[in-house]
């Protein structure tokens, strides 16, 4: 009887100990969001700073928009590009998708002129990302993705399904 009960002791400990990490994580998060949205982003970025070395993907992508936004701070688009590509390497599809509109936007009104090599490197990593976001089921993605292919030659267009191809197995080299 007594192996039972330290059995079921046992497994209790190791859930507890893996589940109140992560309800706390969601704790403080939604502390940060509550300042957020009471605008005391001071306040929220200390909270999703704390949780972004922890590895929070919501205070990660949180924190991105604070800086892409300019949200109580100057608006920092490489840091915003940072933040959303680690959320976007943790797997989570909005910052996924606001990476590759981050490319995109770098590529600017470019693509309506002769596209540029440093344009069409920025236009293959928005479209990978996108494509990444697209398989993860954002749901804009796909929309964006039709409306790149119709109006990108179609070498670019190539490049940029091959270089996404050869990235959704192994994020990590995007």
């Amino acid at each position: 009887m007594s192996k039972l009960v330290l059995y079921f002791s046992s497994i209790f400990m190791l859930l507890f100990a893996c589940i109140l990490p992560n309800t706390l994580l969601a704790s403080d998060y939604a502390t940060g969001r509550e300042a957020a949205i009471s605008g005391n982003y001071e306040e929220a970025i200390r909270i999703w700073e704390k949780l972004v070395l922890k590895g929070d993907v919501l205070a990660t992508y949180s924190l991105a928009q604070i800086y892409q936004n300019g949200l109580g701070v100057l608006r920092d688009y490489e840091k915003a590009r940072t933040l959303f590509h680690v959320a976007a390497l943790l797997g989570y599809p909005d910052a996924q998708y606001s990476l590759g509109a981050h490319y995109l936007s770098l590529a600017g009104a470019s693509m309506d002129n002769e596209i540029q090599s440093n344009t069409a490197i920025d236009i293959v990593k928005g479209y990978t990302w996108l494509s990444i976001a697209a398989k993860n089921g954002h749901a804009d993605a796909p929309e964006l993705l039709n409306q790149l292919e119709t109006r990108l030659p179609t070498q670019l267009v190539l490049d940029a399904q091959a270089h996404a191809n050869t990235c959704k197995d192994n994020l990590i080299q995007c």
